[in-house]
């Protein structure tokens, strides 16, 4: 296997109660290096990770806040 020095975080959330699989929403299915996705289905989500001491996602890191809703002008 070769090593890449990309790392990917596969998370699955399941109900203790009654074992039913959540599907992650707002998440493109897919596979990226730079932004998350998650698998066709929408149970597992493809979360990009690096060790801290990298900062190679870090450094393009953006925000953008989303419209405030309802607000008056």
């Amino acid at each position: 296997m070769l090593d890449t020095g990309r790392f990917v975080a596969e998370v699955r959330i399941i109900c203790v109660q009654c074992r039913e699989p959540f599907r992650f929403i707002g998440i493109e299915p897919g596979v990226s290096w730079d932004k998350p996705a998650c698998s066709i289905d929408g149970i597992e989500a493809l979360l990009p990770v690096e060790p801290e001491i990298e900062k190679r996602l870090f450094a393009g890191a953006r925000y953008q806040m989303p419209p405030s809703i309802g607000t008056q002008h």
